[in-house]
């Protein structure tokens, strides 16, 4: 998955990172923080990727650290990884039972690493952002700050985004004009839908194919640092 950005660093492995597998099957990478009440942050990769994809953007968040946690899929796909759900299971209900395990496993390792409760920060990329969309529907006053990139949200969303629902929430959305796998137009559609529940949307456009590019890298950073 190296292909995922264009025109950023080239970034080594973070230290004090953990992998562990909890009780309910999920594995998860964490970078430690001996400091419980720092920012969370937690990042979702796309179809066939792994805990290790979306690592790079960690290291936005190093000074001062935040807690870092990065899930494995719960599918393996053919390619070698793993996604979230099936592909051809792109409707909102298909993603609900993965998310609210996916939430649950989360709010398990808090408590267990004694993390105080805030609002959580996240991001994910291509079906990893579909999978971050319904959790910050379905979790509203839990996900607060989200960003989407190259993502889409699945169908059906609608039934579930009332208005007044998303008022609280702040997302980013990033996606390339040319993009050959989620095309341009599922973000417009992510707009529409977030902005139906008075979200608050912040949107990157960029011209780089299935990746995210410098510009909205940095803009990315930005977003999720103003005001913890």
């Amino acid at each position: 998955f190296s292909g995922l950005w264009k025109g950023l660093p080239d970034m080594t492995e973070e230290k004090h990172t953990k992998l562990f597998t909890g009780q309910d099957g999920i594995t998860w990478k964490y970078l430690s923080n001996p400091e419980t009440d720092r920012p969370v942050l937690v990042l979702f990769h796309g179809w066939s990727g792994d805990e290790n994809s979306m690592w790079v953007f960690s290291k936005k968040f190093n000074t001062p650290p935040w807690h870092i946690f990065s899930p494995r899929g719960i599918l393996e796909t053919e390619s070698g990884g793993f996604g979230w759900t099936d592909l051809r299971e792109n409707h909102f209900s298909n993603f609900i039972h993965v998310a609210e395990t996916i939430h649950n496993s989360l709010q398990a390792l808090l408590k267990q690493f004694n993390i105080i409760q805030s609002p959580i920060h996240a991001m994910g990329f291509s079906q990893g952002g579909a999978l971050l969309l319904v959790l910050s529907i379905l979790y509203p006053a839990t996900y607060t700050k989200a960003a989407c990139l190259s993502g889409y949200m699945p169908q059906g969303s609608k039934t579930f985004i009332a208005p007044g629902l998303l008022s609280q929430n702040n997302y980013y959305i990033a996606h390339s004009t040319n993009d050959q796998i989620v095309p341009f137009s599922h973000s417009l559609q992510i707009q529409e839908k977030l902005k139906a529940g008075d979200a608050s949307v912040q949107f990157c456009q960029a011209d780089v194919g299935h990746k995210v590019d410098a510009a909205c890298f940095r803009d990315l950073g930005e977003f999720f640092l103003a005001s913890n």
